[in-house]
């Protein structure tokens, strides 16, 4: 039984494994009108979502604390498939 519980994240960065209680809503709702794809279908129990882009803006855009600003585009599967 696992015991410890990641904080959401809502801006992860590389490639990351976060594992959420299922009290956590925001998991739950995943974001999910981002561009996300769905790759796990054989379990109901996790929840498991790739990237299918992320774009950043090639001026360095900063925001007032010094972060960089990054979007992330809303778009479904077969758009994505489009712009290959």
């Amino acid at each position: 039984e696992l015991a410890l519980f990641d904080q959401f994240r809502e801006w992860p960065d590389g490639y990351v494994r976060f594992i959420y209680s299922s009290d956590e809503k925001k998991a739950q709702r995943h974001l999910s009108g981002w561009a996300m794809r769905n790759t796990n279908n054989h379990n109901g129990h996790i929840l498991k979502k790739s990237c299918l882009g992320v774009v950043v803006c090639t001026q360095a855009c900063t925001l007032p604390d010094g972060s960089r600003l990054q979007l992330r585009p809303a778009i479904c599967d077969k758009a994505w498939l489009k712009q290959q």
